[in-house]
């Protein structure tokens, strides 16, 4: 592997060489060239072919200010040996990433664009996704609890159905109760609701894991408890009140229990 540095010491260049029945190769597909303003600022990264050919392009503009406002990715179109924009990510005067856009390199068209939204301490609390034709596709939403942990995350599909999940947070951090709600138009034997829980012992460990299914095809009540030992975790599932299966995993103390 070979580095060529400005003489600030910026990283222009890597070069990685690779020996295949004892010959040296060299591949262009890791040769870059980087370009930077004045301030130190990267204006462009350039991923080169072995001829010095551009493959790939990646192009920063910046507010007034400084701070970063957006990104292009650009890729040679094979049919034309055009670069073409093949993704942008814009950012808002916080540095927050406000909204992503995949283009489509053979006809230039839109393929999918995320939106994001924040909320007044910079928290994500939106992302909505739409296709090519500007519809709607999923909407996922979070809140806040005490001290900025993210106490609760929403997500609705739409693909000729409506699923939602719902995630809820404890005081401290974890995963308290998962709910799902699959909805499908086409028969109401495919709709699915579902809610987990989850408990913890006073090493932050699961303790007890519970589903409750509501569904024409697959209703019931399905409870996993967890007991350790030193070296051993054992997992008893019970389905609908009737014992299942019980299974003994054994780990190391060192590469899976808390010492």
């Amino acid at each position: 592997m070979r580095y060529e540095y400005s003489p600030s010491g910026v990283l222009l260049r890597e070069k990685i060489s690779f020996y295949n029945e004892g010959v040296v190769h060299s591949t262009g597909a890791n040769t870059w060239h980087d370009q930077h303003r004045s301030d130190g600022r990267l204006v462009s990264r350039a991923q080169l072919s072995d001829s010095g050919a551009t493959v790939e392009l990646e192009k920063y503009d910046y507010y007034p200010g400084g701070g970063l406002r957006m990104i292009e990715r650009m890729s040679r179109n094979p049919l034309t040996d055009d670069l073409e924009l093949e993704k942008k990510e814009e950012y808002d005067q916080s540095g927050n990433w406000v909204r992503s856009t995949a283009y489509d390199v053979f006809k230039g068209k839109i393929l999918k664009r995320d939106v994001f939204s924040y909320d007044d301490h910079g928290n994500i609390v939106g992302k909505v996704s739409y296709d090519r034709e500007g519809s709607e596709t999923m909407r996922v939403s979070w809140t806040y609890g005490v001290y900025g942990l993210r106490a609760r995350e929403e997500i609705h599909v739409q693909f000729g159905q409506a699923d939602s999940k719902r995630i809820s947070y404890d005081k401290q951090g974890r995963v308290e109760q998962i709910e799902e709600t699959h909805g499908n138009d086409l028969s109401d034997a495919l709709n699915l609701h579902s809610v987990e829980t989850y408990t913890y012992d006073a090493r932050d460990r699961v303790s007890r894991w519970r589903r409750v299914i509501d569904g024409k095809w697959i209703p019931g009540v399905m409870i996993d408890t967890y007991e350790y030992t030193s070296q051993t975790l054992t997992i008893r599932t019970r389905y609908s009140t009737k014992a299942l299966e019980t299974f003994l995993y054994s780990f190391l103390d060192s590469c899976y229990l808390p010492g």
